[in-house]
């Protein structure tokens, strides 16, 4: 791969890290630090190449087309697209929580690659299955068979 497709991938990966920080409105210091790091591990390096933080610092959400940067890393994945996809999950989360149009985020980009729902759930809101979430305790307790279970 030429350094000019690394280049590409690597601007179209900031811009969905990016996107799914910016899904919620403003992007945070926290998330934004967030974002160079999880490039700077991508990119094996200690610090961003002057070019892709450039690239970061001028994200335009409003400019971005997720659909457009998923079409291209589909037909030239850089990396297992479902690990694409949970990174983006973990941008998310850097500021404590995921919010619901972050999750809007998510699922919109996992299907633009084409993934079913049930190959990325768990990176979303919905993330159990339907009902109440059980606590550590609850999950726990084993039930014994009283005399009339085991007749």
């Amino acid at each position: 791969m030429s350094f000019s497709a690394v280049e590409r991938h690597i601007n179209l990966i900031a811009d969905l890290f990016m996107g799914a920080a910016s899904a919620k409105g403003p992007v945070s210091a926290i998330e934004r630090d967030y974002v160079r790091r999880q490039l700077e591990d991508l990119l094996s390096v200690r610090s961003l190449p002057p070019s892709v933080a450039d690239h970061v610092e001028r994200f335009d959400p409003m400019a971005f087309d997720v659909n457009a940067a998923a079409r291209t890393l589909y037909a030239e994945p850089p990396m297992r697209l479902r690990r694409l996809l949970e990174l983006c999950a973990f941008v998310t989360v850097s500021d404590g929580a995921m919010a619901p149009q972050q999750d809007r985020y998510i699922r919109k980009l996992g299907s633009a690659f084409g993934m079913s729902e049930d190959e990325y759930r768990d990176l979303t809101l919905a993330h159990e299955s339907k009902g109440p979430r059980r606590t550590f305790t609850q999950m726990a307790v084993v039930e014994v068979p009283g005399p009339s279970d085991g007749d």
